[in-house]
């Protein structure tokens, strides 16, 4: 029996030491909600989560911007459809002037319309835009195409190419039509038709763009979904467990302190042999 070494007391001290930093970090986990408070938690689940969340913030900007690549088709769709009426109206007068039974007034009443509704489609191809960005002005197209980024790879993107749905070239060429001879009405009636044409097929690559961002949209919230539950198994505590761990831990640090007390008092013992 010695005094000057309590080996006791440097057993229980060292256990307690060690149940106190169990304890505590059962505390960051409860308290954060977190398993990954710090790198020494889990060194190679915060790496693996770390890659984790940059997948799911890269998709979600790719949500975003697949959102928004959808309101800008609706804004050039919307607008097309406006184009596809006032060529249907430019048709039907088109029609009207073709036959010999208008008189020259009544032809330069519908031309003085025709060219009215012109200025009309001009105006639509030079102001239609989203966010700033042109759309039915003819320069969305060839090395200018429009592309969404819709995911975190350079090759995860979506383009469309709106030369096919150049309004303002539609404007001018609409002007350009006579409708005061039989002849030039005959003839805008072939060209009003060509360009309902083009129109239409310049909403048909609209839809489409549509219902493929639509559908990636859809797989990126999918994605970003499974990713995040991955994640979570990863980086989240689990409550209830780590909520066992705690109780565990409390309970061995009161014991420990009693131990601790107990062993501090073994020293008295031994003056009580020196007192004998």
């Amino acid at each position: 029996m010695t005094i000057n070494t309590n080996l006791s007391a440097l057993s229980v001290t060292n256990a307690l030491n060690s149940n106190q930093a169990a304890l505590q970090s059962s505390m960051n986990k409860l308290s954060s909600g977190s398993q990954l408070n710090t790198a020494a938690d889990n060194p190679a689940g915060l790496a693996i989560s770390q890659g984790l969340l940059a997948q799911i913030g890269g998709l979600n900007a790719a949500a975003q911007n697949t959102a928004s690549g959808i309101n800008l088709i609706q804004t050039a769709s919307g607008a097309l459809s406006q184009v596809s009426n006032i060529l249907q109206t430019i048709n039907s007068l088109a029609v009207q002037a073709a036959n010999d039974t208008n008189s020259t007034a009544s032809r330069s009443d519908i031309q003085t319309q025709v060219t009215a509704l012109a200025a009309q489609l001009t105006s639509i191809g030079t102001s239609t835009n989203f966010n700033g960005v042109k759309l039915l002005d003819g320069s969305a197209t060839g090395a200018a195409a429009l592309n969404f980024q819709t995911g975190s790879n350079a090759t995860d993107k979506v383009s469309l190419d709106l030369g096919t749905a150049n309004v303002t070239t539609i404007g001018t060429a609409v002007a350009a039509l006579d409708f005061t001879t039989t002849a030039g009405a005959q003839n805008a009636i072939t060209q009003i038709q060509t360009q309902i044409q083009t129109v239409s097929t310049a909403q048909a690559t609209l839809g489409a763009t549509q219902n493929v961002l639509t559908a990636t949209a859809q797989s990126i919230a999918v994605n970003s979904q499974n990713l995040t539950a991955a994640n979570s198994q990863i980086a989240d505590t689990d409550m209830a467990s780590e909520m066992a761990k705690y109780s565990k831990e409390n309970v061995l640090m009161q014991a420990g302190t009693a131990m601790l007390s107990q062993a501090n008092q073994q020293s008295q013992l031994i003056l009580k042999l020196l007192q004998g």
